[in-house]
């Protein structure tokens, strides 16, 4: 555990360089753990093939990869299960241009800085994976989890192969503002490794590649 906290700080200090200041494209995104963020973007207009349908917060369908349907489904189930909310996406896959509208947007409400803090840029987004999802309790009006909701899904998430990717206090590492309805999945194996570690998929990314 000591050689782990010496390389998380080292990773600290690796992600202080600037965002968006030295940008590559990822090799693999189709990988589960394919890292994409305020340094890596997407090839240009990139699709997964293998999108399906699941049902939505507001009636709709949402498109997500089809390898992680079945544990998200187990999630639901467990959310409805325990603590009797249904817990149903928002959003999930979203294409580069619909990204961009939506970064857009943001820019000409609260400036580039601002929307930083809480947008991807077009290409930069793990949306466009089709590997992160945006939850909301449908019980709820004003917000889309509770406190008690949020508690649950950080202690459990991992037990269907999700993490919550912008965990609170990691804004220096991930780039964004703590958001607790983004999950992202990388499998049940990676998932207990990052949240047994106290880690952010930058963390677990640096640590298998070094």
């Amino acid at each position: 555990m000591k050689k782990i906290a010496v390389f998380l700080f080292m990773c600290v200090l690796a992600f202080g360089a600037e965002f968006y200041g030295d940008t590559k494209e990822v090799s693999d995104p189709d990988d589960l753990l394919v890292l994409v963020n305020k340094f890596n973007y997407l090839p240009k207009n990139y699709k997964p093939s293998d999108l399906v349908y699941i049902d939505g917060a507001y009636g709709n369908k949402v498109p997500i990869r089809s390898v992680l349907k079945d544990d998200f489904i187990a999630l639901q189930k467990s959310a409805k299960d325990e603590l009797g909310i249904s817990l149903m996406p928002t959003t999930a896959f979203r294409d580069q241009n619909f990204q961009k509208v939506l970064y857009d947007k943001y820019v000409k409400k609260d400036g580039i800085k601002k929307a930083d803090t809480y947008s991807a840029r077009p290409g930069h987004s793990e949306h466009q994976t089709g590997l992160a999802i945006d939850l909301k309790n449908t019980a709820l009006k004003k917000t889309r989890l509770s406190d008690e909701n949020y508690k649950w899904l950080e202690e459990n998430a991992h037990k269907y192969g999700f993490i919550v990717r912008f965990p609170k206090g990691k804004e220096q590492i991930t780039g964004y503002k703590f958001e607790n309805w983004h999950i992202r999945y990388v499998g049940k194996k990676a998932a207990k490794e990052i949240i047994d570690n106290n880690l952010t998929l930058e963390d677990y990314v640096d640590l298998i590649a070094k």
